[in-house]
């Protein structure tokens, strides 16, 4: 067979160190010089000098990333070191474990030092770090989210929430749950919690019941800070409330608490809300006064219906429901209602005439049997929530029951579901071509580890070659300093031959370190 025509250089380096390879690539060269000298020597010339610029130019890339890689992992451990305390045999397994984490993951290790940043800010220690990371990176993952950004989420909600270190993986997965199956994502629900968690976790709230009230939320767009500010805004309201919101609550049958004095649960309560605020329809109105009306005729008032019909009809049972309805109440509860009802403050003196006693009993039995208008609704939610926050209110009260019970649902069979949402998010060439590159860098991290010691001490050596010098030039003018610029070159040289034996390793895997360059530049 003749030549194709083309120049074939071998470029790879073993170990027996960079001269065999120069050697390699300069006979190669050789060779193709003079099997070819017809072809024109001033292209080959130009074609072999761009190859060995190539050569030396990924060479200077390489090391720049070795360095960059180590160096910025290395300043990342320190912080960690400085906020957490940890030290000698701690500081190592949490150095090993963000390496691993790094070699095996989507982030690399420099990512998951900043990750235990904020564990460490939030009082995590060794062990609380070294389980923990696992579950705010799958997390991370699934949501595509900043691997430091989810950590301060997750860190920050789990003290709120009076949770420890060990819940951050079922915390994980409750958000991953809750983003992916409502109109929101880890980000946004972090902003929430930001707001709503301490208030919630004071309380007793669950994460779970939180969340879910968070996603219905943020179907109907009440999202981040907005979804915060109003859930909180509405605790506070209910625990704290003003004469109006009291009546608000007193009226509807709501409250916060259950009758030993305890807290009721989250869910109960927004379970109470719905059914309390729900609109009722015009089939239910209709069925309401029916019901009342046989009632009257079971107890012998029918004829006071006598020869009404329509709305007559309807206002006279609304009457007789109400004074019914005010039989059982307190003279406390009648003050209240004359008031809100009437503007009428009740004392000794001052009592309801026959007038106002129709009034009253006429607008408690209507509201009692029209049930809750869209009107009034919005009249309500705005007096107990507040203006501000009866939007995102309205959202959690109004929702379909199909929409709540399917997320409800959701976060209640959350557990796994950040690592599997991780594993999905990653099982693509891109996701693949990610992990591969945080495992480039763990390799960079070991070579970094094997030319640190002597960069270190020639850096070192640098300064004080530096201070000698301005010294020598303080003390003796140039010829003092000339003096140290002797000294300086014989350190240089007992050092060189450890350099250039611990930077063999890092010309050997140039090629690996490379494809890690172009990637991360």
């Amino acid at each position: 067979m003749g030549y194709d025509g083309t120049v074939k250089i071998g470029t790879e380096l073993d170990s027996s160190g960079v001269k065999k390879g120069l050697d390699e690539i300069n006979g190669t060269a050789q060779s193709g010089f003079s099997k070819f000298s017809e072809i024109g020597k001033n292209a080959l010339s130009v074609f072999a000098g761009n190859m060995l610029t190539g050569v030396v130019s990924q060479a200077k890339n390489a090391a720049g990333a070795v360095l960059d890689i180590g160096m910025s992992f290395e300043s990342g451990m320190s912080k960690v070191e400085a906020i957490s305390g940890a030290t000698g045999e701690d500081l190592a397994a949490l150095t090993d474990k963000a390496k691993e984490m790094g070699a095996k993951t989507k982030f690399s290790a420099t990512e998951s030092a900043e990750a235990m940043q904020y564990m460490a800010m939030a009082g995590w220690k060794t062990s609380d770090m070294l389980n923990g990371i696992e579950g705010i990176m799958n997390l991370a993952a699934a949501s595509g989210e900043d691997l430091a950004t989810t950590s301060d989420i997750v860190t920050d909600a789990l003290t709120a929430f009076g949770l420890s270190a060990q819940d951050s993986t079922h915390f994980a997965d409750i958000l991953a749950q809750a983003s992916s199956n409502a109109n929101t994502n880890v980000s946004m629900m972090g902003e929430t919690f930001k707001y709503v968690a301490p208030v919630a976790g004071a309380m007793g709230y669950s994460a779970e019941d939180v969340a879910l009230a968070v996603g219905l939320m943020a179907n109907s767009g009440i999202k981040a800070s907005q979804a915060g500010t109003s859930l909180k805004a509405a605790l506070v309201n209910m625990v704290k409330p003003t004469d109006d919101m009291r009546g608000v609550m007193e009226r509807l049958g709501i409250s916060i608490q259950n009758a030993d004095g305890s807290i009721k649960p989250f869910g109960e309560l927004i379970g109470d809300l719905r059914d309390k605020f729900a609109i009722t329809t015009d089939a239910e109105r209709a069925q309401n006064y029916a019901m009342a009306e046989q009632k009257l005729t079971a107890e012998g008032l029918a004829d006071s219906l006598s020869g009404l019909s329509g709305e007559q009809r309807n206002a006279q049972i609304a009457y007789l429901e109400g004074v019914e309805l005010i039989k059982d109440m307190t003279k406390e509860e009648i003050k209240a209602q004359a008031k809100q009802k009437l503007g009428i403050k009740l004392t000794k003196e001052r009592q309801l005439s026959e007038e106002e006693l129709y009034q009253l009993a006429s607008s408690l039995g209507k509201e009692s049997l029209d049930g809750m208008t869209a009107a009034m609704q919005e009249e309500a939610a705005a007096t107990l929530f507040g203006k501000e926050a009866m939007s995102g209110m309205l959202a959690i009260i109004n929702a379909s029951d199909a929409d709540y019970e399917k997320l409800a649902g959701s976060i209640e069979n959350c557990d796994g579901a950040a690592a599997a949402m991780a594993e999905t998010m990653q099982n693509n060439l891109e996701g693949q071509l990610t992990i591969l590159g945080s495992a480039a860098q763990a390799l960079a991290l070991e070579l970094y580890e094997s030319v640190k010691e002597p960069l270190t001490n020639f850096t070192k050596l640098g300064i004080d070659v530096v201070s000698n010098l301005t010294q020598g030039f303080e003390e003796g003018g140039v010829v003092g300093m000339i003096e140290a610029a002797g000294q300086m070159a014989n350190a240089f040289a007992e050092n060189l031959p450890s350099i250039i034996e611990q930077g063999l390793p890092l010309v050997e895997a140039l090629p690996k370190l490379t494809f890690q360059r172009r990637k991360t530049g």
